[in-house]
């Protein structure tokens, strides 16, 4: 369902707005996230009845969906883009996808047992995830909006090393300094989860129409590989180093992945291939609409519009 999910919204949104659209997009994620916390002590885990709630709030989805208004999926050509084509298209995306996918599985598989360790009570734990939650679900749309005005590598690689510096600080304070404690771990939060959609708006950018649900089926795995990772290595470390190196793992991978990206910014010059026209011969006076169906980046009602005039 994601595929599908990320695949439409992809398609029907031009490069120029996708980067706050896919933000909108993560940060209702986040909300349904949160919001689905509680659930789990309506009814004894080890029953039936969380699956059957599960299975109800899947067919409620339908509803919205059957009953709106707004237009329909486009249709989306699919191909098998392989994917060394799509690493070597945006080797940023992917590699961001897979470590992504390592720290925030660790955070939400192991952020619980980070804070008992840590000392803290069971209130005070579902505090920390909370806030952590939050910082995400807030910074979604800003980093989204910023990454449609300026080169979305940059602000990949600012905000990745924000989150290394968070993630260093709250190896350094005490639990006891609470509020301080609070603002670093919402600051992470928004720092670490929120560059997954500006990966995958990063990717998107470059690729051509019909490879829209193999780069978003690519990233998706990459993302689910490091999420498989995450909490077997992270937890490692953990019973072997104690539970600092919690965030001391995250903070190196983050500082790692920004690292690479600062390098493919010095390295690689060329422009994207989603921002970058292929040259058109168009007489000088041509006023036809015709002319969008020959811009690689007219929008669909733009290029409906011309279909239907021509």
């Amino acid at each position: 369902m994601i595929v599908v999910v990320e695949s439409w919204l992809n398609a029907s949104t031009p490069s120029r707005s996708r980067g706050r659209v896919l933000a909108t997009y993560g940060a209702l994620m986040m909300g349904a996230w949160a919001a689905s916390q509680p659930l789990i002590g309506l009814a004894d885990p080890e029953g039936f009845v969380l699956f059957a709630i599960i299975s109800i709030l899947v067919s409620l989805s339908l509803v919205p969906l059957t009953l709106s208004r707004g237009a329909v999926s486009p249709d989306i050509q699919a191909s098998r883009s392989s994917i060394s084509r799509l690493f070597a298209i945006s080797p940023i995306a992917l590699v961001g996808g897979f470590l992504i996918g390592v720290w925030t599985s660790a955070f939400w598989g192991l952020g619980p047992t980070y804070g008992q360790l840590s000392g803290l009570s069971d209130t005070e734990v579902a505090t920390f995830m909370s806030v952590v939650m939050i910082g995400a679900l807030v910074a979604q749309w800003p980093v989204g909006w910023l990454s449609d005005l300026i080169d979305r590598r940059v602000v990949i690689g600012l905000v990745t090393l924000l989150a290394g510096c968070c993630a260093v600080t709250l190896t350094k304070i005490s639990t006891e300094d609470w509020e301080v404690f609070l603002l670093t771990s919402a600051l992470y939060g928004a720092a670490s989860i929120s560059i997954y959609s500006v990966c995958l708006a990063h990717i998107n950018d470059r690729i051509e129409a019909d490879e829209v649900v193999a780069a978003a089926s690519a990233l998706l795995l990459f993302y689910a590989i490091g999420s498989a990772l995450g909490p077997i290595t992270i937890g490692i470390l953990i019973e072997a180093f104690g539970p600092a190196t919690f965030f001391a793992a995250a903070a190196a991978l983050q500082f790692g992945f920004a690292a690479y990206v600062i390098w493919r910014l010095l390295t690689d010059s060329r422009q994207p291939e989603g921002d970058k026209q292929g040259f058109v011969a168009m007489p000088a006076n041509s006023t036809s609409h015709m002319a969008t169906e020959l811009h690689k980046h007219g929008t669909a009602d733009d290029k409906k519009f011309a279909s239907q005039t021509s």
